[in-house]
């Protein structure tokens, strides 16, 4: 039978998996402008954590050259514990820590899910807050983030094959028991007019619609100049809905996350 979802550890930090079937549905805005507006409220108690192995482009989003990267970590594994860890982290302005995907696809290629399991638990039971931005789909390092996350954010955009995804997603996680982590939907492009209801949305997906970006060019331009629209365009309405998003993440915290709901 499916095992049962640990309750969350009261000594170990939040775990927030971004994740979307599909690439280019927003994932990396989510992640990098949450974790800009966590740190606002918890400097230095955040880390944002690139499992996009292959393609991440979290350093690329919030201007960052990484001296280490994940796959640093990961090769030293053996040697990794909480003095160590700092190490491998990249300090953002923001008062944010990255762990930043290998620059090599290659190099993501070489690392083990299992590896993945440890560096998450190391990070979370030094920081308050882990944010971690995924590839499309769910691969088995996305799956291992997810079994020791307290919340997920789910990311479609007005298309129905992505909410189709992103429903047959959820329908795995229940198969494989991840009842735990507190689910958030949020619908990028959602002014997108293509036809679809947000009532049609939320059928299709089982879940309804907690939050929803709307379409901007700020989004692409903060990307492609590596400047958080949390910090860089704050009155974009874009900005305003992420800092929404970060405000639901930290009421949450002293409640859902923290009444051991996820053991069944």
């Amino acid at each position: 039978g499916a095992i049962p979802a640990a309750a969350p550890d009261p000594n170990r930090g939040r775990v927030i998996t971004v994740i979307s079937p599909k690439g280019g549905s927003g994932k990396t805005i989510v992640s990098t402008n949450l974790a800009v507006g966590l740190a606002a409220r918890a400097p230095g108690k955040v880390v944002l954590l690139d499992l996009d192995l292959q393609f991440g482009d979290v350093s690329y989003a919030l201007g960052l050259t990484p001296q280490h990267t994940i796959f640093d970590a990961i090769s030293a594994l053996d040697d990794l514990d909480a003095t160590t860890l700092k190490v491998f982290l990249t300090r953002h302005q923001s008062g944010l820590y990255a762990l930043c995907a290998p620059d090599e696809p290659a190099a993501g290629e070489m690392i083990q899910a299992t590896a993945v399991t440890t560096v998450i638990k190391l990070i979370a039971s030094q920081f308050g807050y882990v944010i971690i931005d995924t590839p499309g789909g769910l691969s088995e390092h996305t799956l291992a983030a997810l079994d020791l996350s307290t919340d997920v954010i789910l990311i479609a955009d007005m298309d129905l094959p992505s909410v189709r995804n992103l429903r047959k997603a959820l329908d795995a996680f229940d198969m494989l028991g991840m009842r735990g982590p507190s689910r958030y939907f949020v619908l990028n492009r959602a002014d997108s007019r293509v036809g679809l209801t947000k009532a049609g949305i939320s059928a299709a997906a089982g879940l309804p619609i907690d939050l929803e970006l709307p379409s901007s060019r700020h989004v692409p331009v903060s990307l492609n100049e590596g400047r958080p629209l949390l910090s860089d365009n704050p009155r974009s309405p874009a900005a305003r809905r992420l800092a929404e998003l970060v405000d639901h993440v930290v009421s949450a915290n002293g409640n859902k996350a923290r009444n051991g709901s996820g053991g069944h």
